[in-house]
Parts: structure tokens; C-alpha cells; sequence
């Protein structure tokens, strides 16, 4: 960074091999990053406020030594796309119920009645939970993805994001790059997909037994 003469706040990206265990450069962005915010979780800097206070010629309060993770987070990417194909999903938001709580972090750009158009990027939102490791983690972003987080309207990758933080492979930490391509199979065959006229159908069908039975002593 000296060398260039680059005096910002920014991120500087390596590519890791875990065979060889080296890390190889691979590009510096002069801006934040959408992972910037497990880097704030972990350890409570808050990096906007630094890339401010730099670019009006602060100098930074810490050096490196001082930067102490104490906690661990995970972030997922919530994008308008079929789960199985990857396919662009569009078109409008029904229903919309974002995760809240403890250790949960939701950078959301979308909203309910939002139309999603087909021409920019599917990212809806970003989903970072922290724990005190990374099995706790995990831990709360399973309960996000599976119980406190909804929308309707448009496909999502929600159920492939719950199967793979759910397999056992992700869960002991073997996976690289290469994980969805070598799992797929297995992570579609794992969830279903629920829409609302899966409830439509469900209500209607009930409706219909229980008017084929007729009045029941319980009604």
C-alpha cells in the first residue's frame, strides 16, 4: 500500500489454497465491500465512519495489533433467483417479513409491494448473524432463514441458503468454492419450495373435506 502510495480505507482480496496453504493477491477495491459488515461484527469498528474520517485526512485512532476479533458472523446473499435453477425471478413482493433479534444484521433494499424488475442485479437483501462462534452462528442464521424470514411474491434463494448451512459438509467446515457445484443435487433435493398457492390450495382443500363430511361436533 506504501509502494502505491494508496492512503484509504479499502479491501484487499487474496485467494487461499488450501492444498498448498498460500494465499495468492488478487485485487484492491477502493470502496466497501457488501462483506464489510461481518468485518464491523467481529470486531466493533466501525469501518464507514473510518473510510470518512480518512478521506478528510484523519488519521486512524488504532493500529493493526489493536484489532481484536472476539466474535464470529456469516453472511448470505438473498437474491430474486430460483433456488434450483438460478434463474432470474421478478416481479412483485406480496408479502415481506425480515428476520430481526439479537446477533442479527439485515442490510435490506427492497420492501413490501416493491416491483422486482428483471434488468439489474437479484440481490433483495443481506442476512449476517454473529455468535460468540461459529457454531452459534450458524445457529441464529438457521432460525433466520428458517422461521423469521419471508417473502412472497418472488422466488428466492432462501431454501438453497438453509440446506447448505444445514449440511453436514458446511457445518464441519469442508467446503471451498466448488461446494454448490459438488453438492447441488443433494441441496435442492432437501427443500420444497412453499408459495402462496400452496396455502390457497391447503385452505381449499380442507374447506372441501370438511363440507364433503358435513357439521362435526367439535364446529
Amino acid at each position: 500500500m506504501r509502494k502505491i502510495g494508496y492512503a484509504s480505507a479499502g479491501t484487499v482480496e487474496f485467494l487461499f489454497d488450501s492444498e498448498t496453504r498460500r494465499f495468492y493477491f488478487l485485487e484492491v477495491n477502493t470502496r466497501l465491500q457488501v462483506e464489510h459488515g461481518i468485518t464491523e461484527l467481529i470486531t466493533g469498528v466501525d469501518l464507514v465512519g473510518l473510510m470518512l474520517d480518512v478521506a478528510a485526512g484523519k488519521p486512524l485512532p488504532f493500529s493493526q495489533e489493536e484489532i481484536r476479533p472476539n466474535r464470529w458472523a456469516l453472511e448470505v446473499r438473498l437474491n430474486a433467483e430460483d433456488p434450483r435453477s438460478f434463474n432470474p425471478s421478478f416481479g412483485s413482493i406480496s408479502r415481506l417479513m425480515v428476520p430481526m433479534g439479537p446477533n442479527v444484521r439485515v442490510a435490506n433494499g427492497v420492501y413490501e409491494g416493491a416491483d422486482v424488475p428483471p434488468y439489474y442485479d437479484s440481490l433483495l437483501m443481506l442476512v449476517i448473524t454473529a455468535g460468540k462462534d461459529r457454531s452459534d452462528a450458524i445457529r441464529v442464521m438457521d432460525r433466520c432463514l428458517g422461521r423469521n424470514l419471508r417473502v412472497e411474491g418472488v422466488k428466492t434463494l432462501q431454501p438453497l441458503l438453509l440446506s447448505i448451512i444445514r449440511h453436514p459438509a458446511f457445518i464441519a467446515g469442508e467446503f471451498s468454492t466448488r461446494f454448490i457445484e459438488e453438492h447441488l443435487a443433494e441441496l435442492v433435493a432437501t427443500f420444497r419450495e412453499r408459495s402462496p398457492e400452496d396455502e390457497v390450495l391447503k385452505v381449499a382443500r380442507f374447506v372441501a373435506e370438511i363440507s364433503a363430511l358435513g357439521p362435526r361436533g367439535w364446529m
